[in-house]
C-alpha cells in the first residue's frame, strides 16, 4: 500500500502530466544485488517488487496505468549502481526509481537522484548515515539501523545478562548498526566488554571469537551482513563455545543462513 501511494502522488506530482497522460505504461527503474555478495537480499527485493507489480496491475494498475518494474543487476558494486542510476535517469527517461539493496550502494547513488530531483523510495537501506546528509527527495520504508537491536537489548536486561560484545564489519551500515547499539547499551545500563570493527569481505573471524569468549561476556552482537553472520558462526563452532545469547544482523533473516 505505501509504495503505492508513494508512487501515485509523485506522478500525479510531475511537470510534465499532459506527456504522462498520453503514457499506458508507467516505467519503474530499480538496481538490484542480483549477484555479488548481497545476492541473497537482492534476489528477495526482486521477488518482492515482482509480487507488487503484479498484484498493483491486477488490480488496474495506478491513475489508470499498467506498472512495468524494470530491472538491473548492479553486482553489488557501488560504481555500477550510479553508472546504471545515470543512465536510468539521464538517458532511458525512466519515470520512477526504486533504490537498490544496502546503505553503502543507497548512498552512492542518492548525489544522482537528489541532482535531478528524482523522488527515490529506498526498500533496501536502513543506516541512520543516509537521512544525516539533508537529502530532499529520498523516502524511507526500513526501521532505522539505529533501533535494531533496541528488542534485543531489552531482553538482555529482562534475562539479567549484562556484559556483552558487539563486533561489526567497517561498511557503512554496519558501523552504523553498531555505534548505535553501543548508545543504546549505555542506556540499558549494559556493560560493553569489546567493541571492535574488522574489515568487510575478511570471512575468518575466529581470532575475534577466541578473543571475545576470553573476555567471557554473557552476549554477542555482530553488526553486519550475511557473510558476516555466517562468518561468526562457523568461528564460533571452530572454537567450541557460544554465548547465553547472540544476535546478527540481516544474515539469519535469509534462507541461504
Amino acid at each position: 500500500m505505501m509504495i503505492r501511494i508513494f508512487v501515485s502522488l509523485f506522478l500525479l506530482s510531475l511537470t510534465t502530466a499532459s506527456s504522462l497522460g498520453a503514457q499506458q505504461t508507467i516505467s519503474i527503474g530499480v538496481s538490484l544485488a542480483l549477484t555479488g555478495k548481497y545476492q541473497e537480499m537482492g534476489m528477495m527485493q526482486k521477488k518482492g517488487f515482482s509480487l507488487w507489480e503484479k498484484h498493483v496491475n491486477s488490480k488496474g494498475g495506478i491513475l489508470g496505468k499498467t506498472v512495468r518494474v524494470l530491472f538491473h543487476d548492479d553486482q553489488s558494486d557501488s560504481e555500477l549502481a550510479k553508472a546504471i542510476y545515470q543512465k536510468m535517469i539521464e538517458e532511458e527517461n525512466i519515470d520512477l526509481v526504486f533504490g537498490p539493496y544496502s546503505s553503502g550502494i543507497s548512498e552512492a547513488i542518492l548525489p544522482i537522484t537528489e541532482k535531478h530531483k528524482y523522488p527515490v523510495l529506498l526498500s533496501g537501506a536502513s543506516s541512520d548515515n543516509l537521512w544525516e546528509k539533508g537529502y530532499e527527495y529520498a523516502f524511507g520504508v526500513y526501521t532505522p539501523a539505529s533501533k535494531y537491536t533496541v528488542g534485543f537489548l531489552q531482553m538482555l536486561v529482562t534475562k539479567k545478562l549484562k556484559n556483552i560484545a558487539i563486533i561489526s564489519a567497517d561498511d557503512t551500515f554496519s558501523v552504523d548498526l553498531s555505534e548505535n547499539t553501543k548508545k543504546w547499551a549505555k542506556k540499558f545500563r549494559l556493560n560493553v566488554i569489546i567493541f571492535e570493527r574488522f574489515k568487510k569481505g575478511n570471512n575468518d573471524l575466529t581470532q575475534v571469537a577466541s578473543k571475545v569468549k576470553a573476555s567471557q561476556i554473557q552476549a554477542l552482537i555482530v553488526c553486519g551482513h550475511l557473510d558476516e553472520s555466517v562468518a561468526m558462526r562457523h568461528a564460533l563452532k571452530k572454537i567450541d563455545w557460544y554465548p547465553k545469547a547472540y544476535y546478527a544482523s540481516v544474515g539469519p533473516a535469509t534462507q541461504e543462513y
